[in-house]
């Protein structure tokens, strides 16, 4: 059987995330399709909308074949770690391809930025070292420094490079190509709303929303279920059905956005689940930070130090943290608050989030200060940048998956070239980082919603027309 990767979020399942298996299917001529998909955390940062298994459940419901989960240590990282786990993930599963969609959809194009990237030539580095020592962003200085090898237009490679979804997918490449994998690569022009667009008069009739706009368009539906609670028993009797229409409006231009196949599961979880948002994140966040300060006797420097441990932060980023932190703060309060231009917003973010999660460095994570985004750069780690990259899959684990994609599981089970895991039990150690992700992520869900889910060892994974019954036939 012949099968085709897709590396997604889903964060929800929308539309736009059928057509990309609708296109990918037609484009690779595959039987089966393997989505590897970020746990309950996503790359921007940030808590998935919903859990992991619910957005597995949707996907599958809707024709993807087989969802493994991308391990945390990646969904949480810079666009190269992200795309380098879900490839290396993809081809330990013995894909023969993969398609994404693209701002560009010219896979030629991409192709040949991905080839400068991957190769790093002497001039290349030459090139980009002498833009950064001008002080110029990482961005900028690797766009200055390709363009000098004049591989293409250069107003071209610009729009190229500003385009989030052409980023990823020349890192999709980049991976692809540094790691030797046997992968066939494939994109099509993204349709619809841009990556982070959202709601406006020109673009509500659009078929295909962004996961952005959708996630905005929910938070307002539950600011209006609130507002709606509030008001009963209001004499105003025209004002109530008035709020009730409204409400009821904004939940139907929301499915509308969502494939039939997904709306059941979408509505069953929807003020039961979800949505849990960044901000829901914040007392623990608070609490962590206020602990390294106590610890250090109140010492900045000292707390700094400690804060400098956590994957994500760099020296610059640290001591902002601790010079600026004052008081109570919410998570997207202070990460604007802090935020410079020696990173960005996304950045900070996700640094915040591994420090939630627990992320210390080691040697993977050494490479964070510089990504292809240039989310930070320090001169420190230039030097170890091709003395590690990330090269290890150790594990996939399942979550979901319809009939054709246990019997692609099936058929490489004796070549597939990491466990593939269907249980918690038993892989205590390797999923210890996902596992905790997930305890952390469901704490949040039952504080907001007072909703109990099960853990990582009683959750099972998804079959479809069986539900969550942990088991596979072999």
């Amino acid at each position: 059987m012949k099968a085709v990767g897709l590396v997604t979020e889903y964060n929800p399942f929308h539309n736009g995330h059928l057509l990309h298996l609708q296109r990918s299917m037609e484009l690779s001529g595959a039987d089966v399709s393997v989505a590897v998909m970020s746990g309950d955390f996503v790359q921007r940062g940030e808590p998935a909308i919903t859990d992991k298994y619910t957005r597995a459940k949707m996907a599958v419901d809707c024709g993807v074949n087989l969802v493994v989960e991308l391990p945390v240590k990646y969904a949480l990282a810079n666009a190269e770690q992200f795309a380098t786990g879900a490839v290396l993930t993809l081809n330990a599963l013995g894909v023969e391809s993969i398609c994404f969609g693209s701002e560009s959809g010219s896979i030629r194009d991409l192709d040949h930025i991905a080839d400068v990237l991957a190769n790093e030539s002497d001039i290349y580095q030459l090139a980009l070292k002498k833009e950064l020592r001008s002080g110029v962003s990482f961005p900028l200085a690797r766009e200055n420094a390709i363009a000098s090898l004049n591989i293409m237009d250069r107003e071209k490679l610009h729009d190229i490079l500003s385009s989030p979804n052409n980023i990823l997918g020349i890192e999709y490449l980049k991976a692809v190509k540094r790691h030797a994998c046997p992968i066939t690569p494939f994109t099509f022009k993204r349709e619809g709303m841009a990556y982070n667009d959202v709601f406006t008069a020109d673009n509500s009739d659009s078929v295909y929303a962004s996961a952005e706009a959708l996630r905005r368009e929910i938070k307002h539906y539950c600011m209006a279920m609130e507002d709606l609670a509030s008001d009963i028993g209001n004499d105003d009797t025209d004002h109530y059905d008035t709020m009730i229409f409204e409400t009821n409006d904004i939940l139907q231009n929301i499915i509308k956005y969502i494939p039939e196949s997904a709306v059941e599961t979408f509505l069953h979880e929807m003020d039961k689940s979800m949505p849990v948002y960044k901000e829901d994140f914040n007392e623990i966040f608070n609490a962590k930070l206020k602990k390294i300060l106590r610890d250090c006797s109140y010492n900045k420097r000292e707390a700094a130090d400690v804060l400098l441990k956590y994957d994500g932060f760099n020296e610059n980023l640290a001591n902002r943290v601790i010079n600026k932190y004052d008081r109570y703060f919410d998570l997207d309060e202070f990460t604007d608050f802090i935020n410079d231009k020696s990173s960005t917003y996304t950045a900070i973010s996700r640094a915040f989030f591994k420090f939630i999660l627990g992320h210390k460095k080691n040697t993977r994570s050494v490479v964070d200060g510089a990504d292809i985004n240039n989310e930070t750069y320090d001169e420190d780690i230039e030097s170890m940048l091709d003395n590690y990259k990330y090269t290890d899959i150790s594990y996939v684990r399942i979550l979901a998956l319809d009939e054709k994609g246990q019997e692609y599981l099936n058929s490489i089970r004796k070549t597939v070239s990491a466990p593939l895991i269907t249980k918690t039990a038993g892989y205590e150690e390797v999923l210890s980082d996902d596992i905790y992700a997930s305890d952390l992520y469901n704490l949040a869900v039952w504080e907001i919603f007072d909703e109990t889910l099960p853990d990582e060892f009683h959750r099972g994974i998804y079959i479809k027309g069986k539900g969550f019954t942990g088991e596979i036939n072999s």
